[in-house]
């Protein structure tokens, strides 16, 4: 199945179809692992969201922080569960939850280290925007090589901008189409799922609003966990951009 992925691009339905598969066959063993992520992550960020007042002119700092811990420290723990998972599938192995554990909590301290160096450029660059999006693609793979090639700092940011050379645009347009499938996906799991059950719940900030938190909570959750197929299909693209890098 991967003999393609080391000798030429695959375009981006291919790609969606075998991460759909690995989800699928290693569903049992991904879900506890999500569950542990996204759970204590949305019920943190609904319980922030509650408090504030959208209407207020202030600046909420205190969802800043917290959108920003779970972003810089949480969710590349994903990205490098699902990368393990990948390489397992890649090199015939079977998955184990003990696995992808390790290749996420037990390479944190460097996971977190890119990842605060990674957000460091972007944000920076976010002065002028073209910059932000740039670095944003270059070191775009790094949280992939800290699992794939155990590198870490600045050594996985330099070799993401190696793997980027020369496929900038290219690169740029797979992530954001994924990227663009996954807002999409969400927002099918809103308009379909989380809204009419809220609609019936009737006063979500009155005597119903344990049950809209509820909802919320539970169609967030459920929304995540079936978007780590997008996450897959990333560490997918990274192994392919990776191969084919390196056959060149």
């Amino acid at each position: 199945m991967y003999n393609e992925f080391k000798v030429k691009r695959i375009p981006l339905f291919q790609i969606l179809t075998i991460a759909l598969r690995l989800l699928r066959d290693n569903f049992k063993v991904i879900l506890p692992f999500v569950l542990l992520i996204f759970v204590p992550v949305n019920v943190i960020i609904s319980l922030i969201s509650v408090d504030l007042d959208i209407t207020a002119k202030e600046v909420h700092w205190q969802s800043i922080w917290a959108m920003a811990i779970v972003s810089i420290g949480i969710l590349p723990l994903v990205t490098a569960a699902m990368t393990h998972l990948v390489r397992c599938s890649v090199e015939g192995k079977p998955l184990t939850y003990d696995e992808m554990m390790t290749a996420s909590f037990g390479n944190w301290a460097r996971i977190l280290t890119v990842s605060i160096l990674y957000y460091m450029f972007v944000i920076i660059g976010a002065i002028i925007i073209i910059p932000a999006i740039f670095y944003g693609i270059v070191y775009y793979f790094a949280i992939f090589l800290v699992v794939a090639t155990e590198k870490s700092g600045f050594g996985a940011l330099r070799e993401s901008a190696t793997i980027v050379k020369g496929r900038f645009w290219y690169i740029f347009s797979m992530v954001l189409r994924i990227g663009i499938l996954k807002i999409c996906f969400n927002m099918v799991i809103i308009y379909l799922i989380q809204l009419p059950l809220l609609s019936m719940v009737g006063d979500i900030n009155g005597t119903n609003a344990s049950a809209a938190y509820g909802i919320s909570l539970v169609t967030s959750v459920l929304s995540d966990t079936f978007c780590v197929v997008f996450d897959i299909a990333c560490a997918l693209f990274f192994y392919n951009m990776l191969f084919t890098k390196q056959e060149q």
